[in-house]
C-alpha cells in the first residue's frame, strides 16, 4: 500500500511541466516518488503521444496518455483506447479561418496515425488539402497567427463573432486557436481515464485555456503560477511556476496533506 494509491495526476506539457522542452529535476524526481507510492501519473497534452518518447529517460507515465488535446488516449504501448473526431464541417471552418482577410496564417491538422499536416492560405485550396480536410479521422486543427501582440489581438477580434457547430474553439497559447470536437477535450478524456483505472481522486495541472475543462473536472485542479487568467479562474488550487517546478509543488502539497 502506498500513500498515493488511487490518485490520478494529469499534467499538461508545454508551459506546465516542460519549459520550452526543458524538464526540471525537481519535477522528474517528484514524479518518480509519486509513482513509487502508488500514484498514477500521466500527461494530458495537445501533442501526439510519440512526442514524449524522447523524454523517456526522465518521465515515463505509468498509465495511459491523453494526447491531441484530449481527442485521443493511447496506452503506453501505443494502442488507441479512446478517440473523438472532428465533424464534417471541419473543411468549411478551416477555409473560413484561412480566408485572405483572416489574421490566421496556416493550420496544423492532426489525423489518426499520421504526422501533423500543414496548410497555408493558398495550399488549403488544393485537391491535396481537400483530401486531408474532408477525412473522417481528424483529431483537431490548430490555426496560427504571426507571433505578435497585434496579430493575437486581431485574431481574437476575428473569431469573436464566429460560431463553430460541434466544436470547442480554444487557445493553447496566445497566437493560436484550436478546433477540438465538442465531445472531446481534456476534461472528458481525464474523466474517461479516471473511470477506466478506478481512480478515487483526480488531480490536474495546467496553464492555459485548453486546460480549463480539465481543471474544472478534477477534484484538485491546479493552475500554474503565471498561467492564463481563464486557467486560474477554472482552478481551485495553485501550483508554482513552470520554472519553479509546478508539478513537484503539487506532489509536495499532496504529500503534506496525506501525511
Amino acid at each position: 500500500m502506498g500513500k498515493f494509491d488511487g490518485i490520478l495526476l494529469c499534467s499538461d506539457w508545454d508551459g506546465t511541466i516542460s519549459d520550452g522542452g526543458a524538464l526540471l529535476r525537481a519535477n522528474t524526481d517528484a514524479i518518480r516518488y509519486f509513482q513509487s507510492e502508488g500514484g498514477y501519473f500521466t500527461l494530458a497534452s495537445g501533442r501526439y503521444a510519440g512526442h514524449f518518447k524522447q523524454f523517456e529517460q526522465d518521465i515515463v507515465p505509468n498509465t495511459h496518455i491523453i494526447c491531441v488535446g484530449g481527442s485521443c488516449i493511447m496506452s503506453k504501448e501505443g494502442e488507441i483506447l479512446y478517440e473523438q473526431f472532428c465533424n464534417e464541417h471541419f473543411e468549411e471552418y478551416a477555409k473560413l479561418l484561412l480566408q485572405e482577410d483572416s489574421p490566421y496564417q496556416y493550420v496544423q491538422v492532426t489525423l489518426r496515425g499520421t504526422d501533423p499536416v500543414h496548410f497555408d492560405k493558398k495550399s488549403i485550396l488544393t485537391e491535396q488539402a481537400h483530401a486531408i480536410l474532408s477525412s473522417p479521422t481528424i483529431y483537431k486543427g490548430i490555426f496560427l497567427t504571426e507571433m505578435t501582440d497585434t496579430a493575437a489581438a486581431a485574431a481574437l477580434k476575428y473569431v469573436a463573432p464566429l460560431t463553430f457547430e460541434g466544436y470547442m474553439p480554444m487557445r493553447s497559447f496566445p497566437f493560436s486557436i484550436e478546433l477540438i470536437p465538442k465531445n472531446g477535450g481534456k476534461g472528458k478524456a481525464v474523466r474517461w481515464l479516471a473511470e477506466k483505472i478506478g481512480a478515487n481522486l483526480v488531480v490536474a495541472v495546467g496553464d492555459y485555456e485548453n486546460d480549463c475543462d480539465m481543471l474544472r473536472m478534477a477534484d484538485y485542479g491546479y493552475a500554474v503560477s503565471g498561467g492564463s487568467p481563464l486557467a486560474r479562474a477554472a482552478a481551485n488550487r495553485f501550483a508554482s511556476s513552470v520554472k519553479g517546478g509546478a508539478v513537484a509543488s503539487v506532489i509536495e502539497e499532496l504529500d503534506r496533506e496525506i501525511s
